[in-house]
This record gives structure tokens, C-alpha cells and sequence, in this order.
């Protein structure tokens, strides 16, 4: 009789593979990555990542996906408590910073990609990428319904952030060196390293509604979804 593989064990062996496959996959790009290379940072033979994974294709959708449902779910967690539109934008700007930084290898593989065209990006993984902004979408919608938030295209909004946020977060050792020979963009000025501060107050300023006049439709519209979670919780 066939041996039962351990779900446990299975899955612990897919998170290493995966592991392995992000670093190899940031370092190189797609197509400079080898499935015989990820092997044998995984410390496995190609068979057994082919049995855990699948082919090349199937490992790239697989690192992606990871890094992309952990996003979701950070920044769901994330804005969950918050109130306002303006506080939500902060929280999002915060998630998508906590996840680049705690996945570096991340923001290296979609700024590849950006640059490529998205050329290998597995239809998964643009859904994937349209969930997360539907979240922005959202986030834009309800503050400009509480009056908070002025009305604004979401995909261009959730591009900039998160863009910029990759962008801040894979620049990182060109700052330290500019830190480190003295050079100073604004005479008196530092760097900031607060990338989620920095752009979650950058955001709000330039989100931020200018005007009291749709405040009554703000405490209406929020009135009216506070109505709603009660009328689902019941």
C-alpha cells in the first residue's frame, strides 16, 4: 500500500520551496531563473519540487499568489478598526509598506515585471493584484461618501501608492550610500526611512476633501452602512 504523504509535512515543504523560488525568481527575473537552481536552494531534488509545485510557470504563480494573499490580508486587517477615509488610506499605506519590507523580495519582482510589461504575469496573479486595488477602490469610495475623501480615478491612486511604495522600499541602499558620502538634496534636511507615514500623509493631503459641503452626506452614507453591518450581524 501507497504511503500517505503528511498534509503538515507537504505543506511545510511547499512554504520552502516557495521561499526558495522568490529569491531565486527576485534575483534573476523569470526567465533568468532555473528550476534546477530553486531546487537546490530548497535543498531538494527537481522531482520533489515538481511533485510539491509543479513546473517553472507553476512556481511563479505560486511565489507571486503568496506574497500577493498576505498583502490582502494585512490590509484588510489593517483598515478593519478604522473609522474615517482619510485613517483607512494611512492603514493602507502602512500594510502595503509592512509587507514590502517584510518581503523584500516583492517589490523586486513587480518592479520587474512593471518594466517588463508585466510579460510573465499568470492571469491568477492579475486577479490577485485587481483584489488588492478593488480594497483602494473601497477605501475612496466610502471616504468620499462620509465628505472626507474628493472623488478620484482608484486604479491610478492604488498605482501610485503602491508603486511608490516599491520603489522607496528597493532604493533603500542607494539612500544609505547618498547618506553615507554627506550628500544632503536639501541643505538641512534628512531622509526620511517612515516610508508608511511619509506616503500615507502624502495621500491624505492630496485626497483629502476640500470642501464641508458633502459632510451631511458623509454622516448619511455612514449612518446608512453602520445600519447595514448591524442588519447582517443579526
Amino acid at each position: 500500500m501507497a504511503r500517505r504523504s503528511d498534509p503538515i509535512q507537504s505543506e511545510a515543504m511547499r512554504r520552502r520551496i516557495v521561499t526558495a523560488a522568490a529569491e531565486a525568481f527576485a534575483e534573476k527575473g523569470y526567465g533568468g531563473a532555473r528550476v534546477d537552481e530553486i531546487a537546490r536552494r530548497a535543498g531538494i531534488n527537481k522531482a520533489t519540487l515538481y511533485y510539491h509545485v509543479g513546473d517553472k510557470r507553476a512556481l511563479y504563480e505560486a511565489v507571486l499568489l503568496h506574497f500577493l494573499s498576505g498583502a490582502w490580508r494585512e490590509i484588510e486587517a489593517s483598515i478593519r478598526a478604522c473609522r474615517t477615509g482619510p485613517e483607512r488610506l494611512k492603514a493602507l499605506a502602512g500594510a502595503v509598506s509592512a509587507m514590502a519590507a517584510s518581503s523584500p523580495q516583492f517589490p523586486r519582482l513587480m518592479l520587474r515585471e512593471l518594466a517588463a510589461g508585466g510579460a510573465d504575469l499568470p492571469e491568477p496573479v492579475l486577479r490577485g493584484m485587481a483584489r488588492i486595488a478593488q480594497v483602494t477602490g473601497r477605501i475612496l469610495e466610502e471616504g468620499h461618501d462620509e465628505g472626507t475623501i474628493r472623488r478620484t480615478d482608484p486604479l491610478m491612486v492604488h498605482l501610485a501608492l503602491v508603486g511608490a511604495t516599491m520603489a522607496l522600499t528597493v532604493s533603500a541602499p542607494v539612500r544609505k550610500k547618498i547618506r553615507a558620502r554627506g550628500i544632503q538634496v536639501v541643505p538641512g534636511m534628512e531622509f526620511t526611512e517612515a516610508i508608511s507615514d511619509f506616503l500615507g500623509t502624502l495621500f491624505v493631503s492630496g485626497l483629502r476633501s476640500d470642501g464641508a459641503a458633502t459632510a451631511r452626506r458623509g454622516r448619511q452614507a455612514a449612518s446608512g452602512r453602520e445600519r447595514s453591518h448591524m442588519e447582517a450581524s443579526q
